[in-house]
């Protein structure tokens, strides 16, 4: 028995809308009537960016498209095995699977075959029984240009609703797929960053108007795109759409196995979106897993999220959290302390396990909600029903090795936004008691319409009350401040001075350890800070990103070439100890987990970079440690020093080392129960003898530090 792959069958049933000679023909009404209907159109909106026009992303991903063809089976026997009737496979079948495309947003396309011109929003319909050159063994098939349209921002809501009009009327079917493709940047931000139009972003209110004018309800939305799993999405979604494939973490330049799971979509048309999420998920998986050897994974693979939502239980889900949120403003009503009401909250989502660089605000709710801890501090009703939403709206999540907490959905902590930030993520939230909470405790204003369903809060106000007094003390002989407010974090950073310039040197900045005042509050102190972090044996600047579950995620600058780089690294500890176990042991030891390489965020979009690499891709050539230059306040001023390190092997060795004896420099940071800092300016000189850190001679450590209510 003979099973082979075929170039045939879908373009037949777009006859009415392909032109010969590049001129298009329209069909009208009756006939488009007569045509079967096919059992799937899947539309790829590729809004190419950056992503397209500085490393060709968007054209890979248009290549996987064009290898995926349609599997025949002509052997009678296997035709009844299949249930396949005498027309499937032959022309006009409606069994079929059409792929329709829209190309724009990017200043320039590395697509050959087809060219794209990105002066126009460009029109394709892929077209798997042309080949796409003359080599009569390859079953590429091409992409055919439908249409041309002037240039408009694919951030536009209008711009993307015409392409679902369009794409329904030219190719009905049974179930639709929609494909965005393009930066994101979570619910604080939006999707898509049109290079074009000033790095234009659709937010998720017009997001949904798009979907509304669209007039498609889609069986599947996929985002190929950063950290769009996220309960925002998934509510403005629900009304047009039955199910959500996306990643609460970043996504990679190559985005999903698009060609694998195109394929199997093609091979097994009658899947609906459930069975599509899980196909995209696994292949997706194994894409970035089948790699040479483990080592060389890298951040793609340990990192890796993707989720499968039903979006008629997200309403269910907004429901639990907003009651949660509701009984939180009530406490706090009462009570009329925002520390006390907060501090708990803080201290679950300050462990939780968050994306990206923490600047989007995004934390996956699982690793909240399922945690023991919540249990003293939430009702066990609200709690439960939380749990419950959840496990019912998300039908399957896949992880990584360094995300095994994860349940597959996040939403947006919104607490350190500033108010131009609240005025965009208060456009796309689904919790109006939530933004009830924002306007009590922030100079942010919320807009009568979320007085229609929560009531108004008490205004904290600019009282004493709220500022935070805390004590300097020598702790083992090293500067600390003594704190007796709840909810509060501290950090600190360490600088030397560079011996050419006289000026500071930042190596980094890490999480402080706590000791527990008898009389209530905490000590904050610089632990074991003349051993740091090294590459290879050269100090480097390691800066705390987040804390995510039971590890802290830091980042690392290099450069590689004449690019710079972010190298991403992980660190274990006990969450349910002292954070001193971060550091116990040998020093020499290795305790990070390397993660790979990332860009960061991009400067003009404002989006996180999809430019991820492994160490093994990159092993071999020159790096540097890149060292930011600071002002004696501790800012940095934008410079910074380069230190050559070798050749970048491909297993990286990360581990905490001994300084060299001398001066350095201490400096705090504090972090309230809303997740806003403020930066002690004070630089504090210590002396490092090689065995005992002390205060520099000289200098005194004494006194109360005030800080004023830290929303101002």
């Amino acid at each position: 028995m003979i099973i082979r792959y075929l170039r045939s069958v879908l373009i037949m049933l777009l006859g009415c809308l392909l032109f010969s000679a590049g001129t298009p023909v329209q069909a009208s009404a009756d006939e488009a009537a007569d045509e079967p209907l096919s059992e799937w159109t899947v539309l790829f909106y590729f809004c190419g960016s950056d992503l397209e026009s500085q490393y060709g992303y968007a054209t890979a991903s248009l290549l996987e498209i064009m290898e995926t063809d349609f599997m025949t089976v002509e052997i009678p026997e296997l035709r009844a095995l299949y249930g396949m009737d005498e027309t499937d496979g032959q022309e006009n079948s409606p069994r079929s699977v059409n792929v329709l495309v829209e190309t724009g947003g990017a200043s320039a396309w590395k697509s050959t075959n087809p060219v794209i011109d990105p002066g126009k929003l460009e029109r394709w319909i892929y077209d798997p029984t042309r080949r796409s050159g003359s080599d009569e063994s390859s079953v590429r098939g091409t992409l055919q240009k439908a249409s041309e349209l002037p240039s408009a921002s694919m951030a536009d809501p209008e711009t993307l609703a015409d392409f679902i009009r369009w794409g329904s009327a030219a190719a009905p079917a049974e179930k639709y797929a929609l494909v965005l493709w393009d930066h994101g940047g979570g619910s604080k931000t939006g999707i898509f960053a049109d290079e074009l139009y000033g790095w234009d972003i659709m937010y998720l209110n017009e997001l949904s108007e798009a979907m509304r004018d669209g007039g498609v309800h889609f069986e599947s939305v996929i985002i190929d795109a950063c950290m769009m799993a996220n309960v925002e999405t998934a509510y403005v979604l629900s009304p047009y759409a039955s199910w959500l494939t996306a990643s609460e973490e970043l996504v990679p330049g190559m985005g999903t196995a698009i060609r694998s799971w195109l394929q199997e979509l093609m091979n097994n048309p009658g899947m609906d979106g459930r069975q599509l999420g899980h196909v995209i998920c696994d292949m997706t998986q194994a894409q970035y897993s089948n790699l040479d050897k483990k080592e060389d994974r890298g951040q793609a693979v340990e990192t890796l999220t993707w989720s499968v939502i039903r979006l008629d239980r997200v309403e269910q889900l907004v429901q639990a959290i907003d009651a949660f949120y509701e009984l939180t403003g009530r406490a706090y009503s009462q009570i009329n302390n925002y520390e006390y009401v907060f501090s708990g909250i803080t201290e679950l989502i300050r462990f939780a396990e968050k994306f990206g660089d923490c600047e989007s605000g995004m934390v996956d709710i699982g690793s909240i909600f399922f945690s023991p801890e919540t249990a003293a501090i939430i009702a066990p009703e609200v709690r439960t029903g939380i749990l419950t939403a959840l496990t019912d709206a998300v039908d399957y999540n896949l992880k990584g090795p360094g995300r095994a907490a994860l349940r597959g959905i996040s939403f947006c902590s919104a607490a350190h936004m500033t108010p131009e930030e609240m005025e965009v993520y208060a456009r796309n939230c689904p919790f109006p008691h939530y933004l009830a909470m924002m306007d009590a405790l922030s100079d942010w204003e919320a807009s009568d319409s979320v007085y229609e369903k929560a009531e108004r809060l008490p205004y904290v106000g600019d009282v004493a009350e709220y500022n935070i007094s805390l004590d300097k003390i020598l702790l083992d002989g090293i500067p600390a401040y003594s704190c007796r407010r709840p909810g509060v974090t501290m950090y600190y950073s360490l600088y030397r001075t560079d011996e050419e310039t006289g000026a500071p040197v930042r190596l980094g900045k890490t999480l402080c350890r706590s000791e527990a005042l008898e009389e209530g509050g905490s000590v904050w102190v610089a632990n074991d800070p003349m051993h740091w972090a090294a590459l290879e044996g050269v100090h480097c600047d390691m800066e705390i990103v987040f804390i995510s579950g039971d590890t802290i995620v830091y980042n690392i600058p290099v450069r590689i070439g004449k690019y710079d780089w972010i190298l991403r690294c992980g660190r274990d500890f006990d969450r349910l100890g002292d954070i001193r176990s971060l550091f116990a042991g040998d020093p020499g030891e290795s305790s990070f987990t390397v993660y790979g390489l990332w860009e960061g965020y991009d400067s003009d979009s404002s989006m996180p970079s999809r430019n991820v690499e492994t160490l093994a891709e990159l092993a071999g050539r020159e790096y540097e440690i890149v060292l930011p230059l600071a002002g004696m306040d501790g800012k940095l001023t934008g410079d910074g020093l380069s230190q050559p390190a070798g050749k970048l092997p491909r297993i990286l060795n990360v581990r905490e080392e001994p300084l060299e004896p001398g001066t350095y420099y201490l400096q705090y940071e504090l972090e309230d129960s809303l997740r806003r800092s403020v930066s002690l300016t004070e630089m504090i000189p210590v002396t490092w003898d090689g065995e005992t850190v002390r205060l520099a001679d000289g200098y005194t450590w004494e006194g109360t530090v005030e800080i004023e209510d830290l929303r101002h």
